[in-house]
């Protein structure tokens, strides 16, 4: 009997010692976390990167959807287009459209940035915003010039971006928006669709 309690008072005791280590790692990861995540968007900042937070369904003035945007100033930076896919990943995941559902839509998202980079003009900026069934994505850059989707060609190695976008999405277009444009594209959330 007495070895019985024994053991019970040893068990009860292993089990607070791990409750107590669990807490002091808990106190000690959460403000690491703060801290790595400061950090990260200091130099997403520095990178030239914008983050603004993105409006929640409900409150005064917002859209059908969360939405969430970024933008440049300048020519966006050679990576610039990675750290924005990363984010809107987690940004997607967040909307209930991660992994494979999300995926049609991040590379649309890279396709345009990467267009507006390459064959538009500063300032660029992107809006991805939820609409029901569907994400709705935005890239303005200061160049008027329309965007060109140019015919199938196996032998080329660039140029497919807007069959991408087209085969992606449910309708893509652009609108004059002076002194340049926007190139939009609406993505299914649920793939196939």
């Amino acid at each position: 009997m007495r070895r019985a309690l024994v053991s019970a008072v040893l068990v009860l005791f292993l089990v607070a010692v791990a409750v107590l280590a669990l807490a002091a790692v808990a106190l000690v990861a959460f403000p690491l976390a703060i801290v790595l995540e400061l950090v990260v968007v200091g130099l997403l900042v520095g990178a030239g990167l914008r983050l603004r937070r993105m409006r929640r369904p409900g409150r005064e003035g917002a859209r059908a959807g969360p939405r969430w945007t970024t933008g440049w100033e300048s020519e966006p930076l050679a990576d610039a287009v990675p750290v924005v896919r990363g984010r809107l990943a987690v940004v997607l995941d967040e909307w209930g459209v991660g992994g494979e559902a999300g995926e049609p839509t991040l590379l649309v998202v890279t396709e345009l940035v990467s267009n507006a980079a390459e064959h538009g003009s500063a300032p660029v900026r992107l809006a991805v915003e939820l609409r029901g069934d569907a994400v709705r994505v935005e890239v303005y850059d200061g160049s008027p010039e329309q965007p060109r989707r140019r015919p199938h060609d196996p032998e080329r190695v660039r140029g497919r971006g807007l069959q991408l976008v087209d085969g992606l999405s449910g309708g893509w277009g652009w609108t004059p928006s002076p002194p340049g444009k926007v190139v939009w594209a609406e993505v299914a959330t649920q793939w196939p669709r």
